[in-house]
């Protein structure tokens, strides 16, 4: 099974996609509401990386949303890959 398994994402910085990746495993690991999970994540992006980011966390979405370029991934997470995160930055 490859390791990006049902990745999608424009970043290059190898850096910001370790640590989207890093950030939502911790804050997954916490096991709080999805809305929590997100704040976390967009807080720790925004603290690392600048403003303004958006974070969604969820079994079962669907999202269409303007970003800047360079700095979109969405990825599942969690048990089996059940839950997936959606990280995008607007200027």
């Amino acid at each position: 099974m490859s390791k990006n398994k049902g990745v999608v994402c424009d970043m290059e910085e190898s850096d910001l996609i370790t640590d989207a990746k890093t950030f939502a495993a911790e804050e997954l690991d916490k096991q709080l509401p999805s809305q929590e999970i997100s704040k976390n994540i967009k807080l720790r992006l925004e603290a690392k990386y600048g403003p303004t980011w958006h974070v969604v966390v969820g079994t079962e979405f669907r999202a269409a949303a303007g970003y800047q370029a360079k700095h979109m991934i969405f990825f599942p997470m969690g048990v089996a890959g059940r839950q997936a995160v959606l990280a995008y930055r607007t200027q």
